[in-house]
């Protein structure tokens, strides 16, 4: 019995010891690469680096198209806008046309030729009441005879600076400046609205024309300064949602208003 003891121990040593042998020290296992090894390692690397290094070029060529086609589609979009906006204005200028004059009697079907032809003076507007003359300038603006316009309601506005109509003459001499592409001048003429009748019913239509009046003059910040006092003053008014409108196109286009 103790021979067979003492022969298990010896075999339990033995093969306790053939598993260190096998297992070897861990020094030995995390072992550096041989000198030989080293070169091809650092070049393995090197290749790698390069390969991230190439593929990290791709990516950013790749953004870099991508973004230049991005900035080509917002010019688009803002040429676009720009045109609809045009197309827009057109059609409420004409809208605004083919109303009646307001506190005008309706016309009638057909008015009596002094209304129409020159007085004894040469002028259209002689010898005609403010209702009158204030048709016959209104009726060059439905036919977009702009700059007859201008000149007929500037003589009204000579004739009948007190007239319940002066603010709208006004403010057509400014809209007729405007489709003529004249807009500085009317600039000037919607702001005789805003100073002179500063209670009449076209003092919104004023501001918002000032607005793209500064807008068609290259003027941003301006233009947004006269839209935000139309937001502010005319909460309810019609035109205030498309002032919002346009504000919006202002901050897409990334020109802020400088306080």
């Amino acid at each position: 019995m103790l021979r067979r003891s003492l022969l298990i121990l010896l075999l339990l040593g033995a093969a306790a010891g053939c598993g260190t042998l096998l297992q070897g020290s861990p020094q030995e296992a995390a072992a550096p690469p041989s000198a030989e090894e080293s070169p091809n390692l650092l070049r393995r690397q090197v290749v790698a680096a390069q390969e991230r290094n190439a593929r990290l070029e791709v990516q950013v060529s790749q953004l870099g198209d991508l973004t230049r086609n991005l900035g080509n589609v917002v010019r688009e979009l803002q040429g676009r806008q720009t045109r609809l906006e045009e197309q827009v204005e057109r059609l409420r200028r004409d809208l605004l046309a083919a109303r009646p004059a307001p506190s005008a009697p309706a016309p009638s079907p057909a008015p009596p030729p002094a209304v129409a032809a020159p007085g004894p003076s040469g002028s259209p507007l002689a010898s005609l009441s403010p209702e009158q003359a204030y048709n016959v300038a209104y009726r060059a603006v439905r036919e977009r005879k702009s700059r007859e316009a201008i000149a007929l309601f500037q003589e009204f506005l000579q004739k009948f600076p007190r007239s319940a109509l002066a603010a709208n003459a006004q403010y057509w001499v400014g809209e007729s400046h405007y489709d003529l592409t004249e807009y500085s001048p009317a600039l000037e003429a919607f702001e005789k609205v805003l100073r002179q009748h500063p209670t009449s019913q076209k003092v919104p239509d004023a501001l918002y024309m000032r607005g793209m009046a500064y807008l068609r003059l290259k003027n941003p910040r301006q233009a947004a300064l006269e839209f935000e006092k139309l937001i502010e003053k005319y909460p309810g008014h019609a035109l205030t949602e498309r002032a919002k409108g346009q504000l919006r196109s202002l901050n897409l286009s990334g020109n802020g208003v400088q306080r």
